[in-house]
């Protein structure tokens, strides 16, 4: 299972923003929101090849994670990425083929219910 700590040591070559906090939760969401910030413009910079790197990577952390770590793909990474999936047809179809079906419905669901 992937908890926080662990998370970040594998986030840490794609957001980078670690510090010497032992407060690992936050920390965690703090670094998640860099890695969806990255991920938004990877993506609006048209390197898709990175931008699919990433989703794979938020996949593994919310497919082997606990409830924090799959909280902060869904409430951190996905809700900052849903616009830009909307926006970008070739990204959305990537977040299709690499994210489980159960996840991108979440995904949906907490757009719709939001009015985003």
């Amino acid at each position: 299972m992937i908890n926080e700590r662990i998370a970040l040591l594998l986030l840490n070559g794609e957001a980078g923003r670690l510090s010497n906090n032992s407060h690992y939760t936050r920390e965690f969401y703090q670094c998640m929101e860099g890695f969806a910030n990255a991920s938004v413009a990877t993506c609006q910079s048209g390197n898709l090849k990175k931008f699919e790197a990433h989703l794979r990577i938020a996949n593994k952390l919310y497919a082997d994670g606990n409830e924090t770590v799959k909280n902060g793909i869904i409430n951190v990474f996905l809700f900052k990425a849903l616009d830009m999936l909307d926006q970008i047809p070739a990204a959305k179809r990537l977040a299709e083929n690499c994210l489980p079906q159960e996840l991108l419905r979440e995904i949906s669901r907490q757009h719709y219910s939001t009015g985003l």
